[in-house]
């Protein structure tokens, strides 16, 4: 009995150590069974520990006089966390590489300066406000009683979400808003007065945009009815968002600022002198 518990001993050692040190013996592998989550909050400090731990290792005790070139830590979830600091890294400058995109088109479309500057504040007003909100419900879980099942499971939005959704908010609501500004610069440029080029352009576009609004925000909305986190996340920032854009800012805040500007609105350029006044 004891030999043959020894065999099986050293089938099973020889089966793992086979696993994991290469043919030549040069190269080892440890596996390492984190006590919590490889992608929550503990596992970017944990990553980093060991990182700073191993690149010191030949200044400790236990490995002076050992022959070795090198100790990675590679693998499993290693390689979502790199990833996400390198996209997280560069995010920022893609999203400035965007604004300075959308600033100089809006720019030379309108011949001015103020248009973009609005247009960029109001794009990125009820993304904020959205983000926010989604903090709230998926990382705080100040609303975990309307989906209890699913949103008690949520320990955070997932890094990939808003790199996502925002790019996609952006597009939408730069296309909403255009429309409304080219009929009411449009208007103004035909000669009819500042604030009946507001008010006609609203009611003659508005109409059509909030419909195309609602209607992506409703296909958004499908992505809520999932159980997956994901997607619910990634479904209630793109619907929300759209919704409070095509609600809020694109029928009201947007004409109001265009309309307290007056015609600062266009400048450099200078829009004719109105001969179309309507008495409202």
């Amino acid at each position: 009995p004891g030999a043959s518990d020894f065999a099986k001993r050293a089938y099973v050692y020889q089966a793992n150590f086979g696993s994991l040190v290469n043919s030549a013996h040069s190269a080892a592998t440890v596996k390492v069974l984190t006590p919590f989550d490889p992608l929550g909050e503990e596992a970017k400090p944990w990553l980093s520990s060991v990182r700073a731990l191993l690149a010191s290792s030949h200044e400790l005790d236990s490995y002076r006089g050992t022959q070795y070139s090198a100790l990675y830590v590679l693998g499993g979830n290693t390689v979502v966390i790199d990833t996400m600091d390198r996209i997280f890294k560069l995010f920022p400058y893609v999203a400035l590489a965007t604004a300075v995109v959308i600033f100089a088109i809006v720019a030379i479309l309108y011949r001015s300066l103020v248009v973009p500057v609005r247009l960029l504040f109001t794009i990125a007003l009820p993304i904020g406000a959205t983000l926010g909100l989604a903090v709230m419900i998926f990382q705080k879980g100040n609303f975990d009683k309307l989906a209890e099942s699913v949103l008690s499971q949520s320990k955070g939005i997932y890094w990939l979400v808003p790199v996502m959704s925002i790019p996609i908010c952006m597009g939408l609501m730069l296309d909403y808003q255009i429309f409304i500004l080219s009929r009411i610069a449009e208007l103004r440029r035909a000669g009819f007065d500042h604030y009946s080029s507001v008010r006609l352009g609203v009611s003659s576009a508005g109409t059509v945009v909030s419909v195309a609004g609602v209607i992506m925000a409703v296909a958004f909305g499908s992505l809520l009815i999932a159980e997956e986190l994901l997607l619910m996340c990634l479904g209630f920032i793109l619907c929300f968002a759209v919704l409070l854009d095509t609600l809020l800012i694109r029928p009201v805040i947007v004409p109001a600022a265009v309309w307290l500007s007056g015609d600062i609105n266009w400048w450099p350029s200078r829009m004719p002198e109105p001969h179309v006044v309507i008495p409202w």
